[in-house]
């Protein structure tokens, strides 16, 4: 039976599996409960027993665990149709290629009125650096499956200029695309780095990471760059927050680069963001990106940025003024840069702080939220005009 009523219904759908939360989970619960206090019921769709699920729950939002992920796809469209209808839902929103994907025809199938995706990443992204014909169609196919859902999609919302760009030239109408950047709150970004540390960081000058330990990350490069800065500042150590996938290889590097008590993976910690308060230099190696929430905390927290000029990072980073920007895939220059900035403290200040400026100006996550709020608003009124 459907719990249709008065007030409007949104509907999230992620398949974040964690551990821990990623900077887009921390949006969407920041958007969820920015809907609710608005008046709006909200439900989040996600995967079972995880920390986005447990998250959700202690901030009073609804959770509907779902095996999001399961290889019987027609199945998982038809639960979330099921669920779509029993909420009443006026708005669905997912976020993710494949809950966008599946999600959009469930809402389809359910006849919602309004139905919203989030992008993370352009669609012409890899989704392997291995080189080969195999990788580069996949990445066609992937391209050609999102134009074609995106008919059934009313918006379509890129957290940086640069995707927006991507689903443009991909095919995807533009008026359907909406900028919305990630966001943090500085606020809420402060209190939690005074929180106790669950890791004793060790003596030096401390540059570090924070992120899923995967390819996409480019933390080859990061280790590179780490054995480079080492030989010129001997006490120097380098930190990578973080757990995924590729910890193993990225440890056997350390070991053969002889880095070993230099370089450590941390595995996830709950308490990130008091460990990223207290790194002398950020590094962001990426090899492609959306827009990376742990760059804006630790902008927020005044740390020296060194970052790759990928994705949306340049739309944060003004090279010179508020970090440096390197090119992606050369340790050398991110060894440089790096150098550079434990070398010159005053630099470095300097361009903390205008990057603290930055993202208070452009990228408060309380904005971002009231921007996805008058999305739905206007995705529904233009329905209910018959547009």
């Amino acid at each position: 039976m459907s719990e249709r009523s008065n007030s409007r219904c949104v509907v999230h759908v992620n398949n974040f599996a964690g551990p821990g939360l990623g900077g887009g989970e921390r949006y969407l619960i920041a958007q969820a409960s920015a809907a609710m206090k608005a008046g709006w019921k909200v439900t989040i769709v996600c995967l079972p027993g995880t920390d986005l699920s447990r998250a959700v729950r202690g901030l009073g939002l609804e959770a509907v665990e779902l095996p999001l992920m399961s290889p019987a796809v027609p199945l998982t469209v038809l639960r979330l149709r099921r669920v779509f209808s029993a909420k009443g839902a006026n708005v669905v929103h997912t976020h993710g290629f494949f809950v966008n994907q599946v999600g959009r025809l469930a809402a389809r199938l359910a006849r919602v009125s309004a139905v919203v995706s989030t992008v993370h990443c352009r669609p012409d992204s890899p989704l392997s650096f291995d080189r080969g014909v195999l990788p580069r169609l996949s990445v066609r196919a992937r391209e050609a499956i999102d134009r074609f859902t995106s008919r059934w999609a009313d918006a379509i919302e890129a957290v940086s200029e640069d995707i927006a760009r991507g689903l443009a030239e991909a095919g995807v109408r533009a008026p359907k695309i909406e900028v919305v950047y990630n966001g943090v709150c500085p606020r809420e970004v402060e209190r939690e780095a005074m929180r106790p540390l669950d890791f004793s960081p060790p003596e030096g000058a401390l540059i570090g990471t924070v992120g899923r330990v995967e390819r996409v990350k480019g933390l080859e490069y990061f280790v590179e760059a780490a054995r480079r800065v080492a030989g010129e500042v001997p006490s120097a150590r380098f930190l990578i927050v973080g757990e995924g996938p590729d910890r193993d290889r990225i440890e056997r590097l350390i070991a053969r680069s002889g880095l070993g008590g230099k370089v450590l993976i941390t595995g996830y910690l709950p308490s990130a963001l008091a460990l990223l308060a207290r790194l002398d230099v950020y590094a962001l190696s990426s090899l492609s990106e959306g827009l990376n929430t742990s760059l804006l905390e630790a902008l927020v927290l005044r740390r020296p940025v060194v970052a790759t000029a990928v994705g949306g990072t340049p739309e944060v980073i003004l090279d010179e003024r508020t970090g440096l920007l390197v090119p992606p895939a050369d340790p050398a220059a991110l060894a440089g840069s790096i150098l550079r900035l434990l070398q010159r403290p005053d630099e470095a200040a300097r361009l903390a702080e205008s990057g603290r400026e930055r993202v208070a100006s452009r990228f408060r996550l309380r904005e971002q939220a009231r921007k996805n709020l008058q999305i739905y608003e206007a995705v529904l009124r233009r329905k209910s005009e018959g547009r």
